[in-house]
């Protein structure tokens, strides 16, 4: 025998909010693996420091503003001299 199962619907668009609800929890859930394969590819590059530096070493990201590395250490370096000694004149 089939099973006879009635709702006891008390507001008017109470149907219609479960039938959203569910389909919005279903579809994050089935979207989910590939939520997190897109967070996880963007996240990776991070963690992948030495690989960045050797390629930087080797110009392949400075191409556009031909910098050496040892060209923008010794920018920076100037640049950190400066601050301290801006630092050290206002105290």
């Amino acid at each position: 025998e089939g099973s006879n199962i009635n709702f006891q619907i008390l507001k008017l668009t109470s149907m219609f909010n479960i039938t959203i609800t569910i389909s919005l929890i279903s579809g994050f859930l089935f979207s989910l693996p590939y939520i997190l394969l897109q967070i996880y590819k963007f996240v990776l590059p991070a963690f992948n420091v030495k690989i960045n530096l050797k390629n930087i070493k080797d110009k392949k990201y400075c191409k556009e503003t031909e910098l050496k590395l040892d060209e923008v250490l010794q920018v920076s370096k100037k640049i950190t001299e400066q601050i301290i000694k801006s630092v050290e004149a206002t105290l």
